[in-house]
C-alpha cells in the first residue's frame, strides 16, 4: 500500500537529518535569555537558547510573534474557572524552540492562560532547545536530560516533583482542555505518545535492553496502533540528527517488524546510511521509498540534500 501525503510532513525533520553533521558540541550557557545566530534562514534570524523568561520573549526578533499570539488568544472563561483551584502548588516546565512554529504559537497562549489564572511565574520554567549541529533538541546545560523530550514544545505539569502529564507539540483539544484533563486526573494521552514511550524506554533502560525486548515492544506498539510516520519522525529528529545511529538502527528494525513495506521504513534506512557515509545505499533506499509514495516530491527533495552532502564532502 502506498503512503499518503502525510509522509510529506516528515520533510523538515528528514532534511535536517541529512543537512547537519552529528559531531558538533554545544557550549555551556549559564545566563538567562541567551541569543544565538540562526543556523539557517528557515530557522529565523536568531534563536534563544537555554533558560528563558518572559523578558526574553519580549526581545526582538521574538517579541512580535510572542505579543501577537498572546493578544489573539482568548482562553475559555468556563474552563479557566475550573482550572483555577487545580493549578495551585503546580510546577510547569516547558521545552520549546524559538525556531519552531508550534512553539511560537503555543507558548504565548500558555502565558495568556497562566496570566488569567494568576499563576505564579516563579513556578514556570522555560528552556529553549537548539536546532544547530550539536544542539538539536538539547539545552546547553542539559536540562532536557532524563525528561523524555522528543518534540517541542513539550509542556510538563508536575506537583511535588511528580509529573502529572504533558502536552507534546500541540494540544489534543485546546490548551485549557488538555490542562484540565491532566490536572483532573482524566485518562489523557498526548500527541506522539507512542514515540515518547519508545524514547522513555531507551533513556531508562538502554540500547541492549531495547534490542532484547524488540519483539515484545513491536507487538505492544502494533496493538497501540503506532504510526510509521510518527516513529520515522522520532528516529530522524531525536536519534539520527544527534548521532545516535545505533539506537536509530534498533528502532528502525523494530519498525520493520510492524511495517515491513513502507516509505517510512525505507526513508529511515536512507538517513542512517547517509549519516554513515554510505550515499549509494542511501540513494538505493530512497528509490525504494519512492515506490511506496503517491507523490515522490519528498524523495526528490531528500535526494537533492544527499547530493549537496556528497558535493561538500568532495570539496
Amino acid at each position: 500500500m502506498k503512503s499518503s501525503r502525510k509522509s510529506l510532513l516528515l520533510l523538515p525533520a528528514l532534511l535536517l537529518a541529512f543537512a547537519f553533521p552529528a559531531n558538533a558540541q554545544s557550549p555551556t550557557v549559564k545566563s538567562m535569555n541567551v541569543v544565538r545566530e540562526s543556523p539557517g534562514a528557515e530557522y529565523g534570524d536568531a534563536n534563544l537558547i537555554g533558560p528563558v523568561d518572559r523578558q526574553g520573549f519580549l526581545m526582538e526578533p521574538f517579541g512580535q510573534w510572542f505579543q501577537e499570539n498572546y493578544a489573539e488568544y482568548e482562553p475559555e472563561a468556563a474552563l479557566l474557572e475550573q482550572l483555577k483551584p487545580l493549578v495551585e502548588n503546580c510546577e510547569i516546565t516547558v521545552f520549546m524552540g524559538t525556531w519552531c512554529s508550534d512553539s511560537r504559537r503555543e507558548l504565548p497562549r500558555l502565558y495568556r492562560i497562566l496570566d488569567a489564572l494568576g499563576f505564579q511565574e516563579s513556578s514556570l520554567k522555560v528552556y529553549a532547545v537548539g536546532i544547530a549541529p550539536g544542539e538539536s533538541m538539547k539545552c546547553p546545560n542539559g536540562e532536557e536530560q532524563g525528561r523524555n523530550i522528543i518534540r517541542v514544545p513539550t509542556i510538563i505539569i508536575s506537583r511535588d516533583a511528580k509529573e502529572l502529564g504533558r502536552i507534546i507539540e500541540y494540544p489534543v483539544n485546546t490548551l485549557e482542555e488538555d490542562l484540565l484533563a491532566i490536572l483532573s486526573g482524566d485518562d489523557y494521552r498526548p500527541n506522539y505518545a507512542n514515540a515518547s514511550e519508545v524514547n522513555h524506554f531507551l533513556e531508562a533502560n538502554g540500547l541492549d535492553a531495547f534490542r532484547a525486548k524488540s519483539d515484545s515492544l513491536a507487538g505492544h506498539f502494533e496493538l497501540e496502533g503506532i504510526s510509521p510516520d510518527e516513529l520515522a519522525g522520532y528516529v530522524a529528529k531525536k536519534l539520527i540528527v544527534p548521532g545516535h545511529l545505533d539506537e536509530a538502527i534498533a528502532v528502525v528494525e523494530m519498525l520493520q517488524k510492524i511495517y515491513p513495506d513502507t516509505a517510512s521504513y525505507e526513508l529511515s534506512l536512507a538517513l542512517i546510511y547517509q549519516h554513515q557515509g554510505k550515499a549509494d545505499l542511501a540513494l538505493e533506499h530512497l528509490a525504494k521509498a519512492a515506490g511506496h509514495m503517491e507523490d515522490d516530491e519528498f524523495v526528490r527533495s531528500v535526494a537533492k540534500a544527499i547530493e549537496k552532502v556528497e558535493m561538500s564532502e568532495g570539496e
